[in-house]
């Protein structure tokens, strides 16, 4: 049974993660369809970055909410769940050949759980 506190702060926090979506399942897509994917939800996004300009910075990670804090941005461009390290990693460095921001270099970060990858808009208060 939770206590009075448990209660108030589930209660209080409900909803608090809205602006954060859940990852698209991709677990059982190959490489190239979940690229397309991704690139298909840039394409529809409203902003108007050029994927090849590096508007748009592409990267792996397990907890979507604490990335999201970590880049200083307030939303994802696209959001999936390759369902393993090693097909994120995959997505991420092709993405990184057509020209998406992906760091230093692709498929470098994260341990066995990281099996998101994501897409976000850089603006003025993008960290990498």
């Amino acid at each position: 049974m939770d206590t009075l506190d448990d209660f108030l702060n589930k209660v209080l926090n409900e909803g608090a993660d809205d602006n954060i979506p859940q990852a698209e399942d991709c677990k059982n897509l190959s490489v190239d369809r979940i690229v397309t994917a991704i690139v298909s939800q840039v394409n529809l996004s409203r902003d108007n970055g050029n994927i090849t300009n590096g508007a748009f910075y592409a990267g792996i990670c397990k907890d979507a909410k604490e990335n999201m804090q970590r880049h200083g941005n307030d939303s994802y461009v696209a959001l999936v769940d390759c369902g393993s390290r090693e097909l994120a990693g995959k997505v991420e460095t092709k993405l990184g050949e057509m020209g998406f921001d992906v760091g230093k270099r692709a498929d470098n970060g994260g341990d066995e759980e990281t099996t998101i990858v994501y897409v976000i808009k850089k603006d003025r208060n993008f960290k990498p």
